[in-house]
């Protein structure tokens, strides 16, 4: 869902768009957000991106949590 969000918050302020799929750092996920990415460029403006494509996914929710959790180690070694 963060994926299909921010592709489509882009592609509203965006005329063009070139979207590259480079290696990650979870290879596992990358799938999913690639068809987050894709989602959110086809939605339409003013489109429910929730009614559209349903709450987060294990992809969004495994991908944040890593986030935060590598950003408080950061901070514990600062």
């Amino acid at each position: 869902m963060m994926y299909c969000w921010m592709s489509h918050q882009l592609a509203s302020i965006c005329e063009r768009i070139l979207v590259v799929q480079e290696g990650g750092y979870n290879t596992d996920l990358m799938k999913y957000h690639a068809y987050g990415v894709v989602k959110g460029l086809l939605t339409k403006e003013g489109d429910d991106l929730q009614a559209a494509f349903g709450p987060a996914t294990l992809a969004d929710e495994l991908a944040g949590i890593s986030t935060i959790g590598e950003i408080d180690a950061c901070l514990a070694n600062a």
